[in-house]
């Protein structure tokens, strides 16, 4: 649970909201399911939380799981439990190791009124598999410029 202010709005453990329609001037604190459209000035989904739908807000913590679309003016972050999936609107982005976030993703140019600009289709907290794809690269490079090498010394 949120521990830095009082929640306005809160979706309880074991509890289900199915098509709901939800606007909070506040803090809104997700711990059970939530499907629907949620607009909020903060979100918290908890580790066991679960949001499908749409979510518009300031800024929002990931704990848990959100699926769907999200818009947020200002700051996302994904914990290192959580799952963000779908299409994702952010101002600015941290997430913790471990942490997923796969989708469409944009962010603001930072100017007013600017169109978002597009970041990438996908992104995850680990990068190993951009790590391997760059160390056979290197590598291939490498055994590429060996074998010219040699065939210029048999020349």
């Amino acid at each position: 649970m949120d521990t830095s202010g009082e929640q306005q709005f809160y979706v309880g453990a074991k509890t289900v909201l199915q098509n709901a329609t939800v606007e909070v001037q506040g803090t809104a604190q997700i711990d059970g399911e939530f499907h629907g459209e949620l607009k909020a000035t903060h979100l918290v989904v908890g580790e066991e939380g679960f949001v499908s739908g749409t979510v518009t807000s300031e800024t929002a913590e990931i704990q848990g799981r959100v699926e769907g679309t999200a818009t947020l003016s200002g700051q996302l972050t994904i914990r290192a439990s959580g799952l963000l999936k779908g299409k994702v609107h952010y101002g600015s982005l941290s997430v913790d190791a471990g942490a997923r976030l796969i989708g469409d993703l944009a962010t603001e140019d930072g100017e007013a009124g600017d169109r978002p600009k597009r970041e990438s289709r996908s992104k995850t907290a680990s990068s190993k598999t951009e790590s391997k794809a760059e160390s056979k690269a290197e590598k291939k490079a490498e055994e590429e410029r060996a074998a010219a090498s040699q065939t210029t010394d048999e020349v």
